[in-house]
């Protein structure tokens, strides 16, 4: 089943650093959605949205994270995955309570609307940042290949204060 792997390769040696398998994280990614379809659909029957939508959010965050962290070469949680998880879970709330919003009566409350327009503001500032972040990483990243690796720090000598005597 070489096929159904994805491994990471040590880019001096040729040496298979980690492999992981397609196929469970594809069923990981099934889990999550069918994880947040089951909390929508208990909790939107027992008539509590309110708890539906902060467990759709938590549990997208614990999976995509579980998940990128299984995918990635350190097992060990990076900011990276971390933005991604955050990412992944506010995005995913903000599309529920879109497709809940427009699911039912138009003409209920002014506060729905109030809700999906200041949701929208965030979930631009959460797409400026994460792709910010990550062209503002690319560009760190050229400069330290440019500058050769080596930061350029200046030397700074201690001034002696003329206030002290030597034996203190």
């Amino acid at each position: 089943m070489e096929g159904s792997k994805r491994c990471y390769r040590d880019e001096n040696t040729g040496e298979i650093i980690q492999c992981y398998n397609i196929r469970i994280a594809t069923l990981g990614a099934i889990a999550i959605i069918a994880a947040n379809i089951a909390l929508l659909y208990f909790f939107t029957s027992i008539g509590n949205l309110f708890a539906a939508i902060a467990s759709i959010g938590i549990v997208t965050f614990i999976g995509v994270l579980a998940l990128a962290d299984y995918v990635s070469i350190e097992h060990s949680i990076s900011t990276g995955e971390m933005r991604s998880a955050m990412t992944a879970s506010i995005t995913v709330v903000y599309l529920v309570i879109v497709a809940l919003a427009f699911s039912g009566n138009q003409d209920e409350s002014d506060t729905a609307s109030k809700v999906i327009e200041h949701f929208t503001w965030v979930m631009g500032i959460v797409v400026i940042f994460y792709f910010g972040s990550k062209g503002v990483l690319q560009y760190m990243e050229a400069r330290k290949i440019k500058d050769g690796g080596a930061a350029k720090k200046k030397a700074v000598k201690p001034k002696p204060n003329p206030d002290s005597t030597p034996g203190e």
